[in-house]
């Protein structure tokens, strides 16, 4: 979480200062300017992370309460293993993806046993990249479920990678 601080700091406190010095070029000397943008960026950069890592983190714990802090990650994984047919998980697989709103089937190989899907536009995200992947395991499937931003320049998403998966663990295991 410090590196995400450090992002968050930098990528609206630098910006920040550079606006505020451009609007007080006309008035103030050259070193006040950039000790006035240096200070002004600091602080927004700082309270900007406080804020949305506050936010990211609270907003994941209602997803789940007991997990490590270090998994508050916008990348999230899970593994099951189902005692179905590798065919059976498959379309099940598929309908839990449809439970889950503004969701959409990119791709289907049922072959190769993989689905990738999108999520639409949220407050919380431009939008999700899902893969499902089974495999056969014995008399067994083995699903892994992925979800991440599809926005690659996405910081924190405030849970909502973590709820799509799972939605999508809890929806097969009840299922």
């Amino acid at each position: 979480m410090k590196n995400l601080f450090f992002k968050i700091l930098l990528l609206s406190g630098i910006p920040f200062g550079l606006l505020i010095s451009v609007f007080s070029l006309h008035r103030e000397e050259i070193t006040d300017i950039i000790l006035n943008a240096i200070l002004s960026g600091l602080i927004f950069g700082t309270l900007t992370s406080y804020i949305l890592i506050s936010l990211h983190r609270s907003l994941s714990k209602k997803v789940i309460t007991d997990m490590p802090i270090d998994d508050y990650g916008i990348h999230q994984t899970r593994s099951i293993k189902l005692n179905l047919s590798c065919e059976q998980a498959y379309d099940l697989s598929l309908q839990a993806l449809k439970a889950i709103k503004k969701c959409r089937i990119k791709s289907q190989s049922p072959d190769a046993g993989e689905i990738r899907a999108r999520t639409g536009l949220t407050w919380k995200t431009w939008g999700d990249d899902i893969i499902i992947k089974l495999t056969k395991v014995k008399k067994t499937t083995l699903i892994d479920i992925s979800s991440r931003p599809s926005a690659k320049s996405t910081l924190v998403d405030f849970g909502k990678n973590l709820d799509n998966v799972e939605r999508i663990r809890k929806f097969l295991l009840d299922h």
